[in-house]
């Protein structure tokens, strides 16, 4: 069956269900979960936010407007309101599931984190880099006491803040940001040895720290999002710049000899082509695995050839 056949199948479904006498709502609460994420997935926004919400009243009345049961559905309004570029509806939802997440999870946990995340991506996005820089730097100071002044979400969120301190004309502090989150993920790149889908997290934020070098912070935001991978867990669309990267560093890889790497290379880019074509995302949970990347390279050479090869392999 395709989407739109499961789709119509579902929501037969949920006609038969909601016909029947007695209390269905837990059913139709996973139910209208499942129909409005394979129409988030399809493009079909107005259907999906529907049943969104219809999904979260549910919740609200069985469990109460606070319990953690409301946080995933609030946070998916969130994305598909930040995705459509309806900024104060995203906010209010992003807020909201903060709030709860820190009421459950603790203010100062990982969850809190990933969730300040979402609203200085929003921020960024909206243009108001005060807000967002606030939320970056609470989600670094969490990861550092957490996980390690040196993890790779630390070095995500540097370059985070390096663009928005480009943005906000901080150029000598985003150049800071800069170095230090480039002596965190540099190490973490290991396509000489070990090209893996691992991998592609930390070598697609190596690019975007080359473009905030150069102060091409659009592409550098293009990058570093994907390269996080967090709103591609909630249906980030694939950008085409992403594909296109990734097929340039795969032909210098092949120019130096690098094989084993660029064949992997290449291979996602075509992925990352066919899944767009299609209409579709990539599915972040094969790419989304950082563990077990430790390998040092250096991290001068890397540069100096991407530099120079990003700018001319076409």
């Amino acid at each position: 069956m395709n989407p739109e056949e499961i789709i119509g199948e579902i929501e037969s479904y949920v006609n038969q269900i909601e016909d029947q006498p007695g209390d269905s709502g837990i059913t139709l609460i996973n139910l209208f979960d499942e129909l409005a994420f394979m129409l988030h997935t399809n493009g079909r926004m107005d259907a999906a936010e529907k049943y969104y919400l219809r999904s979260l009243t549910l919740r609200e009345s069985h469990y109460g407007v606070d319990s953690n049961s409301c946080i995933a559905v609030m946070h998916r309004l969130g994305v598909l309101y930040r995705v459509r570029g309806r900024f104060e509806q995203a906010e209010y939802f992003y807020n909201r599931t903060l709030i709860l997440t820190a009421q459950h999870s603790g203010a100062a946990s990982i969850e809190v984190a990933t969730r300040s995340n979402y609203l200085a991506g929003l921020y960024l996005a909206w243009g108001k880099y005060g807000r967002a820089g606030d939320f970056i730097d609470k989600s670094i100071s969490i990861y550092r006491e957490e996980l390690g002044e040196d993890h790779l979400y630390v070095g995500f969120c540097l370059i985070a803040l390096s663009i928005n301190k480009f943005r906000r004309g901080e150029k000598e502090q985003a150049e800071i940001c800069l170095d230090v989150a480039d002596s965190i993920i540099q190490p973490l790149v290991m396509l000489e040895l070990a090209p893996s889908r691992a991998s592609l997290p930390a070598l697609v934020a190596s690019l975007s720290l080359i473009y905030c070098r150069q102060q091409k912070l659009d592409e550098a935001e293009i990058l570093f999002r994907y390269a996080l991978m967090q709103e591609a867990r909630e249906i980030w669309p694939a950008h085409p710049s992403v594909g296109l990267e990734l097929e340039k560093l795969s032909k210098l890889y092949r120019s130096q000899g690098r094989i084993r790497a660029a064949d992997f290379l290449n291979v996602e880019s075509q992925k990352l082509k066919v899944r767009i074509e299609l209409g579709g995302d990539p599915d972040p949970s094969e790419m989304a695995s950082l563990t077990g990347v430790a390998e040092q390279l250096d991290v001068d050479a890397i540069h100096s050839t991407l530099r120079v090869e990003i700018e001319h392999i076409t």
